[in-house]
């Protein structure tokens, strides 16, 4: 099956969620100040890793496998995120601007699309033993690194902003 036919088979909704995930990588790119909530948004991208997992019917070790990458990559988020938070005041929060966001709304973007096409196009492929397990820990660890990063934004204090 050629890569046009493949790629014509993907479904709009597809497209446009690569499109948001990129405009809002971009934004992030740039010093911000943003609503708090926005912070919390690409943790929802958890969505997309769980909705693979349950497709491929993994084992309980790969569940475990998940929600141990899961909590390493929220620690991780609470780690790394205080050097782009500038100041938060009531809803909102001034950032430094940086390009993790991008890289890995982008990687998981890919990995769950490589998924879904491996699924389509060899299910055999997508259920071999390391793919799972090689999904699982990596799905864990960006998708809490997002989680981890917005209750970082949370907790900080809120002061005036200049």
């Amino acid at each position: 099956m050629s890569p046009l036919v493949i790629f014509q088979h993907v479904p709009l909704w597809v497209w446009l969620l690569l499109a948001g995930l990129i405009a809002l990588g971009l934004r992030s790119s740039r010093d911000r100040t943003s609503p708090v909530w926005l912070m919390i948004l690409p943790s929802a991208l958890v969505i997309l890793g769980l909705r693979s997992l349950i497709a491929l019917q993994v084992s309980p070790l790969v569940w475990a496998l998940f929600a141990i990458a899961y909590g390493l990559g929220v620690l991780l988020g609470l780690r790394l995120q205080p050097r782009w938070t500038v100041a938060r005041s009531g809803p909102t929060v001034m950032l430094r601007g940086e390009y993790l966001t991008l890289i890995l709304m982008l990687a998981l973007f890919g990995v769950n699309f490589a998924l879904g096409m491996a699924q389509a196009v060899a299910p055999q492929l997508a259920s071999s033993l390391p793919v799972p397990h090689g999904f699982a820990v990596f799905e864990g660890v960006a998708s809490g690194i997002f989680l981890g990063r917005a209750l970082s934004v949370l907790r900080q204090p809120r002061h005036q902003m200049a």
